[in-house]
């Protein structure tokens, strides 16, 4: 901590004099610097490693020697730009809305935003970086084109809007990349933003409102204006009460509007729809006017939307807690198919069917499932289905696998004739609903291993599971080695979506609906960890798996037999 501590302080003194040293040479010149996001270098590494760790995002910067508090105020340091870039990756999302973060970057008396891509594309002959749109090929012959992958949607103005209500942002810098395509998204924006003064806010900013609408009042000259931004992604009905006179003209700089506000009791109730990352710029024709109360008016489709999310989180948290963690999960039932232990007595009979301990048979009475000791895959036997009257099922136990957003089923199988249709089922429940997928195969004479994977369970997981082979045509089907594998979550990703869960849940029963839709959003109450790969029940050497076949959902309307 001491050595990070010097380091910090080395460097905002090099900053420093950095800026000195622009303003010498170039009077009127700034310099600004931009914090790192989730890039593939020290600092994306160290934000993944301190994510990990459940460590609050500042640690991160510290750690690559940026320390915003050993950086002196004023004039004499930089420009600090809160860096976010246009990623598809959950965790730079957070970053990019992170309050730790935001709270190093709003106390600066210059900040802003630097909006660009997370990984800006070269030209065709990797070349340099695409800071324009356009540009020549190397060769001369043509053109290239490049625009960053901003979202559709009120997503795609949640990075502007947040800078304005969680940074007040005083700067604004979009990289080439960032605009191209999106140029009434950002004209929307910078409308708004460029009709604010300059100048600070007058006095101290107020709370941010539970809501996440936060509200500032600049003054100039014989005007004040009132900064308007819903850091939400709900949209929100605002009321405003100004101490502004009756007769001082209210403008609604924005959409270019004259408003007409209510008067009661010498106030002004300035009443506005803000959607979504929405943001909005009122000059009222008065000087010296006090922002009075804030109060937002969500819809009941809003309030009954986060409802319903606080729901499904209460319900996921409850399936993490009860849902084993990495390597504790349950398996199928003998996945080996060998026989029980026998006792001494027995050992002089000759090899004889079995009774297979967690199988059935379903289907007509004559169809049979037993140990078949004569034909192993491997070990000592297999489990052999006769489909007398077809089809015929082998049905297993229920188990809970220790999987979370992918399952893959794994088995070796050969049949008595060639080109043997098979059907494997899992079935299973998630939170009390029924869970069906079905794969169609085709088994040979000989022995060949067999997968089928489910690419997306449920966010809540599965409570159970159970796998059944159903044989279409009339024969025999042996099945051996069978095994599960899937991705789950380490301990420390179990407790770290169990602290998201808990945190989004607390703060919406605060009614702080703006960090509910933050943490309910995040990376860690939708992540699904990664899983080694290893099977359940199978042999090692058996462990890769061969995909043969995917997995479909039962059509609507079908019922089980």
């Amino acid at each position: 901590m001491p050595w990070l501590t010097w380091r910090s302080r080395g460097i905002a003194a090099l900053y420093t004099k950095l800026a000195e040293t622009a303003r010498s040479a170039a009077p009127g010149a700034v310099l600004a610097v931009a914090t790192p996001g989730l890039d593939d270098g020290p600092a994306g590494a160290e934000a993944r490693r301190v994510d990990l760790a459940g460590l609050a995002p500042s640690y991160a910067w510290r750690a690559v020697g940026l320390d915003l508090q050993a950086w002196p105020g004023g004039a004499a340091g930089p420009i600090v730009l809160r860096g976010v870039g246009l990623s598809t990756d959950d965790l730079a999302h957070d970053l990019a809305t992170s309050p730790d973060l935001d709270a190093h970057v709003v106390a600066r008396p210059a900040r802003g935003l630097l909006l660009g891509a997370d990984d800006e594309a070269g030209a065709p002959d990797g070349g340099a970086p695409a800071e324009v749109s356009i540009g020549h090929l190397a060769a001369g012959t043509g053109l290239w084109l490049s625009a960053a992958p901003m979202a559709e949607g009120p997503a795609g103005d949640e990075a502007m809007g947040h800078a304005l209500a969680a940074l007040d942002a005083r700067w604004a810098v979009l990289s080439a990349t960032a605009v191209a395509g999106q140029e009434e998204r950002v004209r929307r924006f910078a409308r708004v933003f460029l009709a604010l003064p300059t100048s600070a806010p007058t006095g101290p900013p107020p709370d941010r409102q539970p809501f996440g609408v936060a509200a500032r009042t600049h003054r100039s000259g014989s005007s004040t204006f009132l900064g308007l931004a819903n850091d939400t992604p709900y949209p929100i009905r605002l009321e405003t009460v100004l101490t502004a006179p009756p007769s001082a003209t209210v403008d609604d700089l924005g959409r270019g509007l004259r408003l007409v506000p209510e008067v009661v009791a010498g106030q002004s109730h300035v009443v506005l729809d803000l959607p979504p990352f929405g943001v909005a710029a009122i000059r009222v024709g008065a000087p010296k006017v006090e922002l009075g109360s804030v109060t937002p008016y969500p819809s009941e489709a809003v309030i009954a939307g986060m409802k319903a999310r606080y729901d499904e989180l209460s319900g996921q948290l409850t399936q993490l807690k009860g849902r084993p963690a990495a390597g504790e999960g349950a398996g199928p039932p003998n996945p080996g198919f060998e026989p029980g232990p026998s006792r001494v007595v027995e050992l002089a009979v000759s090899r004889t069917a079995a009774a297979p301990g967690g199988w059935r048979v379903a289907g007509d009475p004559a169809n049979t499932v037993e140990i078949d000791r004569e034909h192993p895959h491997s070990g000592r036997s297999s489990l052999r289905l006769d489909a007398r009257v077809p089809p015929a099922s082998a049905v297993g136990d229920r188990f809970t696998p220790s999987v979370q957003s992918s399952l893959a089923v794994q088995a070796w199988l050969r049949a008595d004739r060639p080109d043997a249709k098979v059907r494997v089922w899992i079935e299973g429940e998630a939170a009390g609903r029924p869970f069906v997928r079905r794969s169609e195969l085709s088994a040979g004479s000989g022995w060949s291993v067999m997968a089928v994977r489910v690419a997306e369970l449920p966010a809540e997981g599965l409570d159970n599971v159970r796998l059944r082979f159903e044989m279409m045509t009339a024969g025999s089907l042996w099945i051996d080695d069978l095994g599960i594998s899937g991705e789950t979550l380490s301990e420390p990703e179990r407790l770290n979506s169990r602290n998201a869960l808990l945190a989004a849940m607390h703060a919406y029963r605060e009614r702080r609906f703006a960090d509910f839709a933050r943490l309910a959003g995040s990376h860690w109450t939708r992540h699904a960890g990664s899983g080694d790969g290893t099977v359940e029940g199978a042999p090692a050497e058996s462990a890769g798996m061969l995909r043969t076949g995917d997995s479909t959902p039962l059509p609507p309307g079908r019922r089980l037999r």
